[in-house]
């Protein structure tokens, strides 16, 4: 089944390779609507790449479905962010995926740490 990417994924995936490349840190940050394809980008940077990956997702059954899509690919994810599984140093995870809500509160936590 042949495919092709959409102009925002394709912009996605170059940022982050080209950074790469040059050695720089590749952070990519992407927004679109739900349904649009948005996971094919991750997957495919932790999967080619090994790049580690924090995943936000409003809704619990599409996390559920990609903690399932990531682990048939032999990723290894983490569901939230507790700190533990982020300072694990046998088999730390490569992706993480929490809800806005999640992300938020671990935030805030960490500023009243410090």
């Amino acid at each position: 089944m042949a495919f092709e990417l959409r102009d925002f994924q394709k912009e996605a995936l170059s940022v982050f390779i080209e950074k790469s490349a040059l050695g720089l840190p590749a952070h990519v940050l992407c927004t679109a609507r739900t349904g649009s394809g948005k996971s094919l980008i991750f997957e495919t940077l932790a999967q080619v790449s090994g790049a580690q990956t924090l995943i936000i997702s409003p809704l619990r059954a599409l996390i559920r479905q990609q903690i399932r899509r990531l682990e048939a690919l032999g990723i290894t994810i983490d569901r939230g962010l507790k700190g533990s599984a982020l300072q694990s140093s046998t088999h730390p995870p490569r992706a993480w995926v929490c809800t806005p809500e999640e992300l938020s509160s671990h935030v805030r936590a960490g500023f009243r740490a410090s």
